[in-house]
């Protein structure tokens, strides 16, 4: 004997017996039709089963995305109680808080893990510090070396009284320097104090051949020389030469 499988849904069968006057519809167990409607449900269960996973796998993408971006460092990390020392003792308060979280933060949260900055862009590997008051400006690129030093990130500061070449020589080895002490450290961070920029090279918004060293600084990156963020001030500020503002460079007037 042959079984033949039966189903549970709904089933409906018709055929046509043709009578003297007219068609007569009898059901007919043999012939069978699915129910068009059971199968326009079925399609609509099935949509909105796909339209709320889609949603809810937005929802934790987004989540998680969120997680991500959100500063898992606290901005905090770069405050120092001492008013006399760093940053809080200048003169320039708006001035001192841009340079916080923009220059000191971000190495600051790459040195605890944060990923966003690491692989990120938002960690910068210079600071020009442009300002007219010469005096101003050495006082401010100071204030940053003290305070970093003072929250834990490593500074080299470029002695006084070299010549010119003592100084471009001084810079090569401590990027160097920098860069060495980044793979063995596994990851830590050191500021170059390079002083007054227009002391190693002459600054022109526009050259037609760069030297040496103003190259090197501009080819400064993560992937070139990573764990090296130098900083320098200069009084020029209407001469800085334009291809700096293609670099990963933090470039900022000193105003308050």
């Amino acid at each position: 004997m042959q079984i033949t499988p039966v189903t549970t849904q709904i089933f409906r069968g018709q055929t046509q017996v043709q009578t003297q006057t007219k068609r007569v519809e009898i059901s007919n167990p043999f012939l069978f039709n699915l129910d068009s409607s059971q199968k326009q449900m079925k399609r609509h269960d099935n949509i909105f089963r796909l339209t709320v996973s889609t949603l809810a796998l937005a929802a934790v993408a987004g989540t998680l995305f969120k997680l991500r971006m959100r500063n898992i460092v606290p901005e905090s990390i770069v405050e120092i109680a001492d008013k006399k020392k760093g940053l809080n003792k200048i003169k320039f308060p708006n001035a001192a808080v841009f340079l916080k979280k923009k220059l000191l933060y971000p190495i600051k949260a790459a040195l605890e893990g944060d990923e966003k900055y690491i692989y990120g862009d938002k960690l910068k590997s210079g600071l020009i510090l442009t300002s007219e008051n010469p005096a101003d400006a050495q006082k401010v690129i100071s204030a940053i070396t003290e305070h970093a030093r003072e929250i834990g990130i490593l500074c080299n500061e470029m002695p006084p009284n070299l010549k010119k070449n003592g100084r471009i020589k001084w810079v090569y080895k401590a990027i160097d320097d920098a860069k060495k002490h980044y793979e063995e450290s596994n990851g830590e961070y050191t500021i170059i104090n390079i002083g007054n920029i227009s002391n190693l090279a002459n600054l022109k918004i526009s050259k037609v051949k760069f030297t040496k060293v103003e190259e090197k600084l501009g080819e400064i990156n993560k992937q070139t020389y990573p764990g090296v963020i130098w900083i320098g001030w200069t009084n020029e500020w209407n001469s800085l030469p334009y291809f700096y503002n293609n670099a990963p460079i933090l470039i900022t007037k000193l105003v308050d």
